[in-house]
């Protein structure tokens, strides 16, 4: 696991370092894509091309755009900020995904005659932090965040913070004392953060476990040994998607339910009163402004 920290760290610092030589777009969470997109994350993310050449459809000034990123590029995608990337060219990047409860650093190397699925290649490299992104780093995002919401785009405050943000991090890498995780709970927290990451789409438990090579059956284990549930954690997830949508968007309740990862608008409308203890509709008249802040919550 150090040896995964020190990468990380050395492609941050590279990063930051290099800054001003970098192209910098941001990911926002509207307008949104006729159909889910494949990343649509309740968090913050970072991502850095490394090398190659790779296409990214997002939200991006106001349009749904596909980019063309190059080596050294940025993506800055906020809570909910969607993305539909593209597997037809060779490329590497890392990711950096600010989770509450953690951090997750990914390292994905594309092969695009090895890719058999939509959603790409198998991350390469993978680091989770053992504790949230610290109190300066949770602010600056949030910071940032609220910055992208009021219509800015990536000028010389927004650069600056930014900065600061990955210069923050590899200080969290470097603190870091590496410790001995079992096995069980690094399969435990990949799989918790592939929930995040995933919850939109048409994923279950059966689907999860083939993803990592597991037996359904363990994977419910895990979530007992936690005193959690694998389908509790995937219905709250989908409905802070859905409460997200209808904060924030003028999806009908179909569309909401589609979109958030619910099978149909009729189980989507009895979990949520059932959990809300009032139907969707009722719930949304209540809610009508726009709110993408309270990540850290």
């Amino acid at each position: 696991m150090d040896g995964e920290r020190e990468f990380f760290k050395k492609q941050i610092e590279s990063c930051a370092n290099n800054f001003s030589s970098r192209k910098l777009s941001i990911a926002m969470p509207s307008p949104l894509p006729e159909q889910p997109p494949l990343s649509f994350l309740p968090v913050t993310r970072i991502i850095v091309m490394l090398e190659g050449q790779k296409e990214f459809e997002c939200a991006c000034d106001g349009k749904i755009k596909t980019l063309r990123l190059d080596e050294n590029d940025i993506i800055y995608a906020p809570p909910y900020g969607w993305s539909n990337e593209k597997w037809n060219n060779p490329h590497k990047y890392i990711t950096i995904v600010f989770h509450v409860n953690f951090t997750r650093f990914l390292y994905i190397q594309c092969f695009p005659e090895k890719i058999s699925t939509i959603y790409g290649p198998d991350t390469k490299i993978l680091y989770h932090s053992s504790s949230p992104p610290a109190a300066s780093i949770r602010a600056l995002l949030d910071f940032l965040n609220s910055y992208t919401l009021d219509e800015n785009g990536a000028d010389a405050v927004f650069n600056d913070v930014f900065k600061a943000i990955l210069r923050l991090s590899t200080e969290e890498l470097q603190k870091l004392v590496p410790g001995t995780v079992s096995k069980s709970s690094y399969t435990f927290d990949s799989i918790r953060a592939y929930l995040h990451e995933h919850s939109h789409l048409q994923i279950n438990r059966k689907t999860v476990a083939r993803h990592f090579n597991l037996n359904p059956c363990y994977v419910s284990r895990l979530f007992s040994q936690k005193k959690q549930s694998f389908n509790g954690v995937l219905t709250d997830l989908r409905l802070a998607n859905a409460r997200n949508l209808m904060e924030s968007t003028q999806l009908n309740i179909e569309q909401i339910a589609f979109r958030s990862g619910f099978s149909s608008a009729g189980y989507f409308i009895r979990v949520f009163a059932s959990k809300y203890k009032m139907p969707p509709g009722e719930w949304r008249s209540s809610h009508f402004h726009i709110k993408l802040q309270g990540e850290w919550q």
